[in-house]
């Protein structure tokens, strides 16, 4: 038997970046300023368990990457570094100075990327499950970021976040 876990979410804010809008949650009033990364196939709902508990201490940002969720899904070179300019472009709309990044999987990556392009807007990295930090990249990874095949993978449906949910929440039955 399921049992469905009711979780409040955050009211959805949207910014034009460039040609794009983009959906992003903004929480906390104080301490330092963490942005939420999520991973591949994921979006901000990735940090809805997480958010509130953080805002009480940080101001924090959690957002769908352009081309996830529910920002604008435009023709772009979704890669790492395409992804990391998309933040630097974010912290910039927003008047973000320094911020510490959180993110996971893919999302880490691009943390990894941007700390490596613009260390002095970085107050620290937390990494989880990190893509970047291995010799190797996982062929799931290298698919999404191929043109087309990649826009395809990595359109959100309910089956394949059903899946990666799964795979990925110790409690798979709560997915």
């Amino acid at each position: 038997m399921k049992v469905a876990i009711p979780v409040e979410l955050p009211l959805d804010k949207y910014i034009r970046i460039g040609d794009n809008n983009v959906r992003y949650w903004e929480l906390g009033d104080g301490g330092e300023t963490l942005i939420l990364l999520h991973g591949l196939y994921g979006f901000a709902e990735s940090w809805a368990k997480n958010i509130f508990s953080l805002a009480r201490y940080h101001r924090v940002y959690a957002l769908d990457f352009v081309g996830f969720g529910h920002s604008d899904k435009p023709l772009a070179p979704y890669s790492v570094p395409y992804l990391a300019q998309f933040i630097r472009k974010f912290m910039a709309k927003k008047g973000i100075k320094r911020a510490t990044l959180v993110g996971n999987s893919m999302g880490g990556g691009v943390a990894l990327q941007f700390a490596l392009d613009f260390p002095n807007k970085v107050d620290g990295l937390v990494l989880v499950n990190s893509a970047g930090l291995g010799r190797e990249v996982a062929i799931p990874l290298r698919v999404a970021f191929m043109p087309l095949l990649g826009r395809y993978i990595t359109s959100v449906s309910r089956k394949g976040s059903t899946q990666i949910s799964k795979q990925i929440v110790y409690q798979s039955e709560l997915a």
